[in-house]
């Protein structure tokens, strides 16, 4: 008879998370020792300290495993505990750094590779920021209502500098002076949910990051034409030859300004997410698409809730690299249209789309596996 091994508790609360969306969890609590051993790097790799009922004791036996943790400020048993192989720290509703265990826990954490702070709602300490200075591996940092201030301002810049990605929505008191000289590690640039008055700065900042891959632009700039305008500047001096994703968010400019934006897309780009206005979809669509949107592989559509069937048809007949379509506002009668069906059924790449609208498309406002609906 095989070895066996018995599961805590909390060791089956994991399993069930990692493992009943592949619906192969095992039967009983007692499962094999060599299944074991193989699933348990899984099972301890992304663990959440918020919701499950985790002894410190256990945790510490398998802290050489874990890989990721969400945490909100913690206990003081839990912020005692020390992880070997810790790559992402994920730090949600901190509303007040008062939590010096919580801090202290970050800081003894230097193998971070990825660190999320969300709503810290008062600045960091100084020892914190010279603290994620000496994090040598640090690339990926993501900060949500963070308020920075005073001389930890200069920190934030000197940690940008060393970043690979930063996603932000922070105070915007950053969005003053930018210190002097290039960021050539940045590849992923991203902002979101802040109301960004000082759009010549950011443009600065990425006419000063040409390495850029990724821009994730999910706000509104006060002068969205403006924004539209400068980027547009960018892509026709061609200071962003590496980029493979834009996101402008939702936009509402002029038809010329959009088509300007079009054709200065390097050619490496493979992924638009962008908001259209009514207006646009007056434009000469064969015109505007097919030169430029035949490489694409992911395209969202946005704000746009005119998208008649002859204008999906030629979306769809533009890209037929498509992996992922999404157009969640679409004109009510598309779903009747068949060839904007017999279109779906020449991506053969096509695996998402994400619709709403009546008959066909009502239960599409998830993800959906076209291969499943479509036999691709």
């Amino acid at each position: 008879m095989p070895a066996t091994h018995p599961l805590e508790l909390a060791e089956i609360l994991l399993l069930v998370v990692a493992y009943l969306p592949l619906r192969s969890l095992p039967p009983c609590a007692r499962v094999s020792k060599a299944w074991y051993q193989a699933c348990v790097p899984l099972i301890w790799g992304d663990i959440d300290l918020r919701k499950l009922p985790l002894s410190t004791a256990l945790i510490q036996r398998h802290n050489h495993l874990v890989k990721k943790v969400n945490i909100v400020p913690m206990s003081s048993e839990y912020a005692a505990l020390r992880f070997s192989n810790l790559d992402c720290i994920h730090l949600r509703s901190m509303y007040y750094v008062q939590d010096i265990d919580t801090t202290q826990f970050i800081m003894e954490h230097s193998t971070t590779i990825h660190l999320d702070l969300e709503n810290l709602l008062s600045d960091l300490e100084p020892e914190f920021w010279d603290k994620l200075l000496g994090f040598h591996n640090l690339r990926h940092l993501t900060m949500s209502s963070i308020e920075i201030f005073g001389t930890n301002v200069d920190k934030f810049w000197q940690l940008y500098a060393r970043l690979e990605r930063i996603d932000i929505r922070v105070h915007r008191n950053i969005h003053s002076t930018l210190p002097p000289g290039e960021y050539p590690n940045i590849k992923r640039f991203g902002v979101k949910g802040l109301i960004v008055s000082n759009v010549p700065f950011f443009m600065d900042l990425m006419r000063k990051s040409p390495h850029l891959m990724s821009i994730d632009w999910r706000t509104t700039p006060p002068d969205e034409e403006g924004f539209i305008a400068g980027l547009s500047e960018l892509l026709q001096a061609n200071t962003l030859p590496d980029l493979e994703y834009l996101n402008t968010g939702t936009r509402h400019v002029d038809s010329d300004l959009f088509l300007r934006l079009v054709q200065n897309l390097p050619p490496r780009i493979n992924t638009l997410i962008i908001g259209f206005s009514r207006d646009v979809f007056n434009l000469n669509f064969a015109t505007l698409f097919q030169p430029h949107f035949s490489y694409f592989r992911v395209l969202e559509i946005g704000s746009a809730m005119d998208i008649k069937p002859p204008f999906a048809q030629l979306i769809l007949s533009s890209c037929p690299l498509l992996e992922k379509l999404k157009a969640p506002h679409v004109d009510a009668l598309i779903h009747l249209q068949p060839l904007v069906f017999d279109q779906l059924s020449k991506l053969t790449r096509l695996e998402e789309l994400h619709m709403r609208g009546p008959g066909e498309f009502s239960n599409l406002g998830v993800a959906v596996d076209l291969r499943l609906l479509y036999g691709l």
